[in-house]
């Protein structure tokens, strides 16, 4: 595990590939949170022992089926943290987690210091999330955008670039210092500081005129 940014790590997979997704490990009062990536294989035992020292987890939340696994009822059964996603991806993520709970896919607060955004396009249930860390706010994007090794790009389904157009909108608007993407485990690149709208607007103006 890497701190990257205060109380937040990068957690690679125990075996990294170019197949294999980063997930992020987040320390905070109210219980430490996962943003999981464990699609295809991708394990995070090798770093249950930190995460044990950190204080253990309370909840992963998933951004979209896509990033689901067994694994995550292993995750579960170390430190008995759910596993968290809207109820429209439900169906899917219940196929492979046991563990699973979920909430409406509408923005809400799961948390006072974590507010759920539903941002469809690259999945109809895809959500990311606001977390308020003392004195920061910071956004977990999931896969709904990401760094490719050349620039931030979004990736909608076939037929999602509307409903990914309106979640762009929606993310240039929000207000937050950081954005974290759970990126290829092998790119070194996943966050970007987004200080002032003006910054969110060029990012994700730049993101939308490339769908």
């Amino acid at each position: 595990m890497q701190e990257i940014a205060p109380d937040i790590f990068r957690v690679q997979p125990s075996k990294v590939t170019p197949t294999k997704y980063l997930s992020f490990f987040v320390k905070r009062v109210r219980g430490n949170l996962i943003f999981p990536c464990f699609a295809k294989g991708g394990s995070i035992e090798s770093s249950f022992e930190e995460i044990e020292s950190l204080g253990g987890v309370e909840r992963q939340l998933l951004g979209d089926m896509h990033h689901k696994s067994s694994h995550c009822d292993v995750v579960f059964r170390r430190f008995g943290a759910y596993t968290y996603c809207s109820d429209i991806e439900a169906p899917d993520t219940s196929k492979s987690v046991k563990n699973l709970r979920t909430f409406r896919c509408v923005r809400a607060a799961l948390e006072p210091d974590i507010e759920v955004l539903p941002t469809p396009g690259h999945r109809r249930g895809s959500c990311c999330y606001l977390v308020t860390l003392k004195k920061r706010r910071v956004l977990f994007a999931g896969d709904n955008i990401f760094f490719d090794g050349a620039r931030w790009i979004a990736l909608p389904s076939r037929e999602g670039r509307a409903q990914m157009l309106e979640s762009l909108r929606l993310l240039a608007s929000c207000e937050y210092d950081t954005l974290f993407a759970n990126s290829m485990a092998t790119e070194s690149v996943c966050s970007i500081d987004l200080p002032s709208a003006a910054k969110k607007r060029a990012l994700f103006g730049a993101i939308a005129a490339a769908l």
